[in-house]
């Protein structure tokens, strides 16, 4: 991303990212719950992504009754590269994201709150929880303030579970545009969590609040995903960079804390792993196997020995079988 002319506008306070990819159904709830969490000095910015249905027009109709309302419509790229489109229009010194199918349940409370907290504390992004259909996937934060240098502070974030989705955040734009962080583009899964591993090696201070106010729909259960593998390959790379790039930079000194983020790098592993055996072409999936630090990724599992054994000759048997020509 080229950020030479991505300077801050100061012009309004908040601009709320919403990327809109087929998405009519649901749309006007979602940006209607928006419209009344932020103030008069904010806008809600609709990433058009090159959908096919109605989304269009429910944008428009709703930019129509309120201007703080704004459309940009692209051609379809994917959910990352909406949202750094965003990123590059926004109007608001501070940037929130939510996805269309969400919904922010009180008005007038987590904004303000965010902003509050951004504001007192100095900081580059604050972190508030949210709530889904099941109360195991909820997120509940305290109020509190997390500096780099201090303590295990930083560290104590980045191992907290469930902070990594881009919803529930507000964040300081020029922070973003100075230090180019932006979502990896074409990146399939976790590309949330790279984005926020880039923002925490950066930021100096962290702020989280107590409220939860913010609806999150969770996946269709029992939905399967199917990535290409170089796709998979990608998101690895991504992963491990950022990875690399927080434990170098955050200051952990405990090994627990590494061994953590390195089991995240094997989770990305093990999708590798499946995408390799559907790849129809031996040549592809030779040179992925090739990427991947296979003894370090399985050596991070955290399953019984018999079962890490087995999976090691798995994994071994299917690499002899491609890595020898194939006699039919």
């Amino acid at each position: 991303m080229d950020i030479l002319h991505l300077t801050t506008n100061p012009e309004l306070s908040i601009s709320v990212i919403v990327p809109a990819y087929n998405c009519g159904e649901f749309l006007h709830n979602c940006v209607l719950s928006i419209l009344t969490s932020i103030d008069q000095n904010s806008e809600v910015l609709i990433i058009n992504d090159g959908s096919t249905d109605n989304t269009l027009d429910v944008a428009h109709n709703m930019s129509i009754r309120d201007s703080r309302v704004r459309i940009i419509s692209q051609a379809n790229q994917g959910v990352s590269a909406a949202r750094n489109t965003g990123i590059e229009h926004a109007r608001g010194k501070y940037i929130a994201f939510v996805d269309s199918d969400d919904w922010i349940d009180a008005p007038f409370t987590i904004y303000k709150s965010m902003l509050d907290a951004l504001t007192i504390n100095n900081a580059e992004i604050v972190i508030a929880g949210y709530t889904t259909s099941k109360t195991e996937c909820n997120l509940k934060l305290d109020n509190q303030v997390y500096r780099r240098g201090v303590n295990h502070d930083f560290e104590n974030l980045i191992l907290l579970k469930s902070i990594g989705k881009p919803y529930g955040k507000l964040i300081n734009r020029d922070f973003l545009i100075r230090n180019n962080i932006f979502f990896p583009v074409g990146m399939k899964h976790q590309e949330d969590a790279v984005f926020l591993y880039k923002i925490l090696t950066y930021a100096s201070t962290v702020a989280t609040i107590n409220d939860s106010t913010y609806h999150y729909v969770l996946p269709e259960k029992g939905k399967i995903y199917s990535f290409k593998l170089q796709d998979e390959l990608r998101g690895y790379d991504e992963m491990c960079s950022a990875i690399d790039s927080l434990i170098n930079t955050s200051g952990m000194d405990t090994d627990n804390a590494r061994n953590r983020l390195e089991k995240r790098k094997t989770n990305m592993a093990l999708h590798v792993y499946n995408s390799i055996q559907h790849e129809p072409v031996r040549k592809n999936r030779i040179e992925a196997y090739s990427r991947v630090t296979w003894d370090q990724a399985l050596s991070h599992l955290d399953i019984h020995p018999i079962k890490k054994l087995f999976l090691h000759m798995r994994l071994f048997k299917i690499v002899d079988f491609i890595s020898k020509p194939r006699l039919f």
